[in-house]
């Protein structure tokens, strides 16, 4: 995995170096946290905008995808193939819930391995509204064990997270 997150670091420091923000997230963020061995892909979420990622990113061979549809409504979806590696930026990471269109911000929660680790609370949500039951419940265990971020859980008392999500949080 070392050799996985080499590469992962180089796209990560390009961005660090032109001062965009980002989380790394995802199946990463399970890893980081111990709560699974095996990443597909990387995952790391910004606010910045688009074209100003795509010039940060130029190094990099860097396509748009297309959103997946629903429940997706990021701003945007660039992939990177990278040493072998795919890696998504996804940029103003929303998704949909029955109650409107959730923002999952991209907070940094601490630095794990030189990069910018996302928050467990941001991804326990998003998975939860992707409908990704596995992966939700490894991070509310995690959470339970833990603790929740007061921070965190302010932010989403009056995001439409759905009720689920709600029930647990809040």
């Amino acid at each position: 995995m070392e050799d996985r997150l080499k590469v992962l670091r180089r796209v990560t420091k390009v961005l660090e170096q032109k001062d965009i923000r980002y989380t790394f997230g995802g199946s990463g963020l399970l890893y980081a946290l111990n709560l699974v061995s095996i990443v597909n892909d990387f995952d790391l979420t910004t606010d910045a905008n688009k074209e100003e990622v795509i010039r940060a990113l130029e190094p990099f061979d860097v396509s748009e995808k297309r959103l997946g549809g629903y429940p997706f409504a990021s701003t945007y979806l660039l992939e990177l193939s990278v040493g072998g590696e795919e890696i998504e930026v996804i940029g103003g990471f929303s998704l949909y819930s029955e109650e409107g269109i959730c923002l999952i911000p991209s907070i940094v929660c601490h630095r794990w391995n030189e990069l910018n680790l996302s928050t467990p609370e941001a991804w326990y949500v998003a998975y939860t509204l992707m409908n990704r039951p596995k992966k939700a419940e490894l991070l509310k265990q995690h959470l339970t064990n833990v603790g929740i971020n007061e921070e965190m859980k302010a932010y989403f008392a009056n995001k439409p997270v759905g009720r689920i999500v709600r029930n647990y949080l809040m």
